[in-house]
């Protein structure tokens, strides 16, 4: 993702409730991929129907943990990556982190740095049909 700098918090710096947002969004993206593969897995075994799943409610963030560990300098691009943690019942643990490299030579050269890391739990309503 390449950033310029209207969403600064300070100069040069995306602010950190920009970074908290990024790292939910990317968490529920992981969220909407996986639903979307495992109905085409069901598709594949006739167990279910469709190009895409049917639609429902989906889950909730219940709580975000944002660690700011360097900051995102702007303008500039960064990495986006998430990973489940684990999965029980309705609830799925997630975790993420934004990435950027820094360096003289641009968004490609120097050293990656963990900008933040968030950890997240999400919950399926009762009522969702996912």
């Amino acid at each position: 993702m390449t950033l310029g700098d209207g969403m600064n918090g300070h100069p040069s710096i995306l602010h950190g409730g920009i970074v908290a947002s990024i790292l939910d969004e990317a968490m529920g993206i992981l969220q909407t991929v996986n639903h979307e593969r495992d109905h085409l897995l069901r598709v594949g075994k006739g167990l279910a129907e469709g190009e895409l799943p049917p639609h429902g409610i989906g889950a909730f963030t219940v709580e975000l943990k944002v660690r700011f560990r360097a900051p995102v300098r702007t303008p500039g691009s960064l990495v986006v990556t998430a990973r489940y943690v684990r999965r029980e019942g309705r609830k799925e643990w997630i975790y993420a982190e934004v990435t950027q490299h820094l360096g003289p030579g641009g968004d490609d050269d120097g050293e990656e740095v963990v900008c933040a890391t968030g950890e997240a739990l999400f919950v399926q309503p009762k009522s969702s049909k996912l």
